[in-house]
């Protein structure tokens, strides 16, 4: 072979073998770039993860919170609704007695009221009867004295 053309064959097996190495080079500096990209990503996403697991959690505590806080709150609501229904009865209960007892008044006032006008009129019967009786006593002694003077 000619000189000159071993020349220009080291010479491009050189330009190749760096070019080569080149290529090679950017490829694992890629490479490595892209891993360290990855491994970056994945550790915001991990830590992404970890706070949504947390907010999660905290979620889930206030939610139960809240839960029991309702079925307290309905608990107590059963108890008030129980103790406004004995309370209405026992409203009702002591209006009905109170208008048992008027009526009960009403009607002893009524019964008072008739046994007045009752005695009042034996009393006027007796008293008129009385009266009569006397009237009449006058009448037969002015009688008898009236025919013995005759």
């Amino acid at each position: 072979m000619d000189y000159n053309l071993l020349k220009l064959v080291l010479k491009s097996e050189y330009h190749l073998n760096a070019l080569y190495c080149g290529i090679t080079d950017v490829s694992i500096r890629s490479r490595q770039a892209w891993q360290n990209m990855t491994k970056e990503k994945f550790r915001a996403l991990k830590q992404e993860n970890w706070s949504l697991n947390k907010a999660y959690q905290d979620m889930v505590q206030q939610f139960e919170g809240t839960k029991q806080q309702m079925e307290e709150q309905q608990l107590k609501l059963k108890r008030l609704e129980q103790e406004n229904r004995t309370l209405k009865e026992a409203a009702e209960k002591s209006r009905l007695e109170q208008e048992n007892r008027t009526l009960k008044e009403a009607a002893e006032k009524s019964r008072l009221e008739q046994e007045n006008r009752t005695l009042k009129e034996a009393a006027e019967k007796s008293r008129l009867e009385q009266e009569n009786s006397t009237l009449k006593e006058a009448a037969e002694k002015s009688h008898r004295e009236g025919g013995r003077n005759i």
